[in-house]
């Protein structure tokens, strides 16, 4: 099962199982997103009051993934803060990575930390 807010993907690409698609996330064709992956999160953006308490940031953004990503099991794609995070095309996630709020992969990077 895959649970997914408003969003929406293209055809031919697969979500596995317990996969979670949030708000304002698109997904282009061909791609695979394995199982456990969380994609559309809110980041962590805090800003300080004057009397020193945080205050969650609103993470107004969202996730745009290309055509033909794979993205691994168990990873975390947070949405972006002001403007979109970007998997471009041809990417490849390894599981258990983190993609933090606002970052940009170019096409077809490579990410197996």
């Amino acid at each position: 099962m895959c649970y997914r807010e408003s969003n929406h993907w293209k055809k031919n690409s697969i979500i596995r199982a317990n996969a979670v698609i949030g708000d304002g996330t698109i997904i282009g064709e061909d791609c695979l997103i394995q199982s456990g992956s969380v994609i559309g999160t809110d980041g962590l953006g805090c800003q300080r009051e004057a009397d020193g308490s945080l205050v969650k940031f609103p993470h107004l953004g969202g996730v745009i993934i290309g055509n033909m990503v794979e993205i691994g099991s168990n990873c975390q794609i947070a949405r972006g803060a002001l403007s979109d995070t970007v998997i471009s095309d041809g990417c490849k996630i390894n599981g258990l990575c983190f993609i933090a709020h606002n970052c940009f992969f170019g096409k077809e990077c490579v990410d197996n930390r």
